[in-house]
C-alpha cells in the first residue's frame, strides 16, 4: 500500500528538526520504501512511501513527531479509485 506522508516545521522546532535531518538523512524504517520525497520553500514538504505493513509507517511518523507536526495517509492510485467509484456510481 501507498502513504502520502506530510509534515511541517513549527518555527521552535525547525532548527532541530534540520539538525537531524542533516545528520540522519531521515531514512525510512526497514520494510518501507520511499519512492520520492519534496521539501517546500517554508518548511512543509510530503513523501510517498509504500509499504505492506503500516507499522513502519507510523514508527516513522513516531520517531519525527517530538520536532514536526506529521501526518500519513493511505492512498490509491487512480485505477484503484475508479475501481471502487465505479462500483458505487458506475
Amino acid at each position: 500500500m501507498k502513504y502520502l506522508l506530510q509534515w511541517s516545521i513549527p518555527q521552535a522546532g525547525f532548527k532541530d528538526a534540520t539538525k537531524r535531518f542533516l545528520k540522519t538523512g531521515a531514512p525510512v524504517p526497514e520494510g518501507v520504501v520511499q519512492l520520492g520525497r519534496w521539501h517546500t520553500m517554508n518548511g512543509t514538504g510530503c513523501a510517498i512511501l509504500e509499504a505492506s505493513d503500516p507499522k513502519g509507517v507510523w514508527s516513522l511518523c513516531a520517531e519525527w513527531s517530538d520536532v514536526i507536526d506529521i501526518e500519513a495517509h493511505p492512498v490509491l492510485e487512480d485505477s484503484d479509485a475508479a475501481e471502487v467509484l465505479g462500483k458505487l456510481y458506475g
